[in-house]
């Protein structure tokens, strides 16, 4: 009787939000300037109106404002409210206020595009929100409803949270590219979701419940994600219904302790359907011929003829086949199973030429430069098994760090990767037909287990110089330079604040092609004139010339840049900590006439190489002239870029200006 009772005062406090009397309309930047001077002049029933156009601000509803309204004046020219990368401000924040309304808005770039904390009875509909920390928050209220939203990439967290709350209502959402889950949904009783997509969950599972009890979800598909579909545990009173769930990398629907769900039989009848999910390895011959596929449900891999695009045959290998590599030596391919740790060995004709005995937990297998020496990195036990291809026997088990998940190789060692330690195994591999020598080095400061879950791509990388590596520290943020040597890495790459949780690297490096004769090839993005800067360490050189590249007649004709810039700086010099002021003037193209009132122009300034950044919003003069205070915090090359995204040029489209900035002489 209680859960009935839950669900009828949630009733009633959305039908309070129908019977309140409509108030006074604010139109903005009519009535009031901005957004928020707009709630602040709003009382209980008034609707604030918003024009098109780019908003630089954060809105706080709070006080006496029940059943406020906030919606775009015009749904076909929603305005667009732009928060900050870099601060913890959220977008909208609604606090201990009932009944708001937020309509055919688009929110970009904030920290949560819209928290709802201790309210009853939020409307959020038609929203679109792109590249929020985490989109949309709801906590600790009742009888909220959001409908029709559309979320894209989320930087840090769940597309959607609902957090101890009653009666959630998620209907027609689409939800894709969220770092964590795509909806998570935490102590939430009595919450419903219908006809929603969730997509492409970078780090967990697409839909996540926990601990919600008289939980509903009807019609939704959860695809592509990097685990599960949809997962629901400790969750009675369950209704699932209709639900698609294929293409994720491990379970589609994973349901635990959710009466009355206690068999995959009772999920089917009630219409729901997984197919295609568990994350699948695939490794091609070196001549191209066969490829091998990894099938982690049925405990198989399939050989594919590539030719005739036609199965040969599936070969039964240990159960749930993790990881797949082929060895260059004995050419075969060796398959490693998570569940009971053996490595098969298989040839191209499919045939399994052995296996190797190890522990349970195994989740990688790579081999060594040359294909003689097989490494199988086991998680559970933090260690690194080897083996030799040649006689597909076993010659040591390495303890190595806690967790370890990835190794990779140089010349002279294998690097492994562990999750619970910053520390860096290192596996000397001339000592593999002796006793093993192993060393380590700090990979950073931070363990990378405390950031978002890990990707396969690889962490760790080879430098293109041979003897070092560059590796990948998302708690740190940062990419660190490791030379083979040394005790610890000896530079590092600033990430702008992101986190990094794989890398990789084009090396467009200048090669000896005849003698003295020193050649590279690169893309140019555009035909014209151009500097070329080239400096050399050793010995240091630096030296500049120019080039040009003719138009591509292959290529369609390319449009002109929708604005032309002129720069108003006669010193190219600025002093450091203090404000220089920086003028431009934006002509459109099309017309040839002076571009007044973009509100949206943003200027990036960084120092070369890129170790420090920063964005401002340029403020328009009149007669097409724009101002910006620049201060930068230590002295260098500067490079200022402008865009504007309301005419469609990018940073890159517009000529940059160099500024040398210099302490001031005391």
């Amino acid at each position: 009787m209680a859960r009935w009772t839950a669900w009828i005062a949630g009733g009633l406090a959305l039908g309070a939000h129908a019977t309140l009397a409509r108030g006074a309309t604010l139109v903005v930047p009519t009535d009031q300037p901005s957004i928020q001077r707009a709630v602040d002049a709003a009382g209980p029933g008034d609707t604030v109106l918003v024009r098109g156009g780019t908003y630089l601000e954060t809105v706080r509803v709070s006080g006496a404002r029940r059943g406020l309204t906030i919606e775009a004046a015009d749904a076909d020219d929603p305005p667009i409210l732009v928060g900050s990368l870099h601060t913890s401000d959220d977008a909208i924040r609604i606090d201990r206020v009932d009944d708001v309304t937020i309509r055919n808005l688009r929110i970009r770039d904030a920290n949560e595009g819209v928290r709802v904390t201790n309210a009853s009875g939020v409307l959020l509909v038609g929203l679109r929100i792109e590249n929020a920390g985490l989109a949309i928050r709801l906590s600790r209220g009742r009888g909220h409803r959001v409908a029709q939203c559309d979320v894209r990439g989320t930087r840090l967290s769940q597309g959607i949270a609902v957090e101890r709350t009653v009666g959630a209502a998620i209907t027609d959402v689409s939800v894709a590219d969220a770092r964590r889950e795509g909806i998570r949904v935490l102590s939430a009783f009595g919450t419903s979701i219908e006809r929603t997509t969730i997509t492409d969950s970078h780090g967990s599972d697409g839909l996540k419940v926990v601990r919600s009890a008289a939980m509903e979800v009807r019609g939704c598909t959860a695809t592509g994600h990097y685990h599960d579909g949809m997962r629901l545990q400790a969750s009675p009173g369950l209704v699932l219904a209709d639900n698609v769930a294929s293409g994720n990398a491990s379970v589609g629907l994973r349901i635990e302790r959710c009466v009355p769900f206690l068999s995959v039989a009772d999920v089917v009848a009630s219409g729901n359907r997984a197919s295609g999910n568990r994350r699948h390895e695939i490794v091609v011959t070196n001549d191209n011929r066969f490829a091998f596929i990894s099938n982690r449900e049925s405990g198989t891999v399939s050989v594919v003829d590539v030719a005739k695009l036609a199965k040969v045959k599936d070969v039964k290998v240990g159960p749930n086949p993790v990881s797949l590599a082929l060895s260059e030596l004995s050419k075969a391919v060796y398959a490693v199973s998570e569940t009971d740790g053996s490595v098969a060995a298989i040839d191209t004709q499919g045939e399994v030429l052995t296996r190797i005995k190890s522990k349970p937990g195994s989740r990688v297998v790579r081999f060594a430069p040359g294909g003689r020496y097989g490494f199988v990195v086991n998680t559970r036990e933090s260690t690194v098994n080897i083996f030799d291809a040649a006689s597909n026997r076993l010659l040591h088990e390495v303890k190595v760090g806690k967790a370890p998940d990835q190794v990779i190789f140089s010349d002279t060692f294998a690097f492994v990767r562990s999750l619970e330690t910053e520390s860096v195994a290192m596996i000397r591999l001339a000592t593999i037909g002796t006793e093993i020598d192993i060393t380590d080095f700090p990979g950073g400061q931070g363990v990378p287990a405390k950031g978002s879950a890990p990707v396969r791509a690889d962490s760790i990388v080879r430098a293109p110089e041979g003897n070092a590596v560059i590796l990948a520290n998302p708690v740190d943020r940062v990419l660190y330079y490791y030379a083979e040597g040394m005790a610890a890495p000896m530079g590092n790459f600033q990430n702008y604040r992101r986190e990094p949780l794989a890398v990789t690297i084009v090396d467009r490096s200048l090669r000896e092609t005849n003698p003295g004769v020193y050649s590279t090839t690169v893309k140019l993005p555009a035909s014209g004139h151009y500097d070329v800067a080239f400096l050399t360490d050793s010995p240091r050189l630096a030296h500049c010339f120019e080039t040009s590249a003719d138009p591509n007649p292959l290529l369609e004709e390319e449009q002109p840049v929708a604005l032309r810039i002129e720069h108003a700086v006669r010193e190219r010099q600025l002093p450091v900590g203090h404000k220089f002021l920086l003028r431009f003037k934006l002509i459109e193209t099309k017309t040839n006439k002076a571009k007044d009132d973009l509100k949206d122009v943003r200027v990036l300034t960084f120092l070369a190489p890129g170790t420090w950044q920063r964005r401002d919003i340029a403020k328009s003069l009149g007669n097409g002239n724009y101002e910006v205070n620049l201060n930068v915090p230590q002295s260098g090359v500067y490079m200022v870029f402008v865009e504007s995204s309301s005419m469609g040029v990018r940073y890159r489209d517009l000529p940059h200006l160099m500024l040398h900035a210099v302490e001031e002489k005391k």
